[in-house]
């Protein structure tokens, strides 16, 4: 999604997320620096998880929870207090869902790969 949004802004806006509702079209109207930018923090957000999750560290895995945690919740609040006018009621819905889901995942994993269940002064792997 990072890249989409980095390499080819206006066609990321104009067909997001590929499938069912247009959801970035719904917020008229486009701009390529925006779209380009935030696709640039979704690539950098995906990389950083991406690797938390390779190696498995419990601090690095619980840094990238709260990270994304971070970003999709209040991303989350804006989509619920501002709703696009060119979504329907069940596309809103639907979208408000998703994005739910999007913060409460890193938040689970936040929890539970939070610090002090393990001895302190060592990273243990999540399976360790």
């Amino acid at each position: 999604m990072g890249l989409w949004a980095v390499f080819n802004p206006r066609h990321f806006y104009d067909h997001f997320p590929g499938f069912g509702p247009l959801l970035v079209a719904a917020e008229p109207p486009f701009n390529a620096h925006l779209v380009s930018d935030a696709g640039a923090g979704f690539l950098a957000t995906g990389v950083f998880v991406t690797i938390a999750a390779w190696w498995g560290l419990r601090p690095l895995v619980f840094v990238a929870g709260v990270s994304l945690t971070a970003f999709a919740l209040p991303h989350f609040a804006y989509h619920l207090f501002h709703p696009a006018e060119l979504l329907s009621g069940p596309e809103y819905v639907g979208n408000l869902a998703v994005l739910g889901v999007g913060f409460v995942v890193p938040l689970a994993v936040a929890i539970a790969a939070r610090p002090g269940l393990r001895s302190a002064g060592r990273a243990a792997p999540l399976d360790g």
